[in-house]
């Protein structure tokens, strides 16, 4: 360096330490720690979704025999992992479960955050292939976290088609399905008889 400082032309020389990493991390193991950095930082479940259980509760008559099923459900000595509610369209299956999300502390039930979530909503903005699947997939897992919270999804039909292409037939509620077997959250569907 002293060699290389005479052939210099300069008044003044300044010579500085700087770091040098020299095993530098490979692509992938910059992806791996970018990935579990946003996991960690990003809730998907507030993205996607509407938190219910704080609202206040939406005025139902006459339903209180379908509530206490429902609790009695939730509650029952076999663990649930899933409901669905199937009824005519406009009965007040989405009610209802407005209505429970929020009476949680008055029913007895564990006070679980409760999330609507339409299948639709899921896959907005999602265009490359297994974006939607890794979206689920955070879904999955920061709904089984801790002590859980409950998915409300809404329309059955909608999660058994919207995911399908002509490339994947795996839909949204097929994607879900070895989570809820396996009893690691709650989810609440609803449907018509038909």
């Amino acid at each position: 360096l002293f060699d290389l400082s005479l052939l210099q032309r300069c008044r003044r020389l300044e010579l500085d330490r700087l770091k040098w990493n020299a095993y530098p991390l490979s692509p992938r193991e910059r992806i791996m720690r970018e990935q579990k950095d946003e996991d960690a930082v990003k809730p998907v479940l507030g993205e996607v979704g509407k938190r219910i259980d704080k609202l206040s509760p939406v005025p139902l008559f006459e339903r209180e025999s379908e509530i206490r099923h429902l609790v009695a459900s939730l509650r029952g000595k076999r663990s649930v992992s899933s409901l669905l509610l199937v009824g005519e369209s406009g009965v007040g299956k989405t009610a209802l479960v407005y209505n429970l999300a929020a009476r949680q502390g008055e029913l007895d039930l564990p006070g679980k955050p409760v999330f609507h979530t339409p299948g639709s909503k899921i896959v907005a903005g999602m265009c490359g292939f297994g974006e939607w699947q890794e979206r689920c997939r955070r879904m999955a897992v920061e709904a089984s976290a801790g002590k859980g919270k409950i998915l409300y999804f809404g329309n059955l039909m909608e999660l058994l088609e919207v995911g399908q292409s002509s490339a994947s037939a795996e839909s949204i509620a097929s994607f879900f399905r070895p989570w809820l077997i396996r009893g690691q959250f709650t989810a609440i569907a609803e449907c018509t008889p038909a």
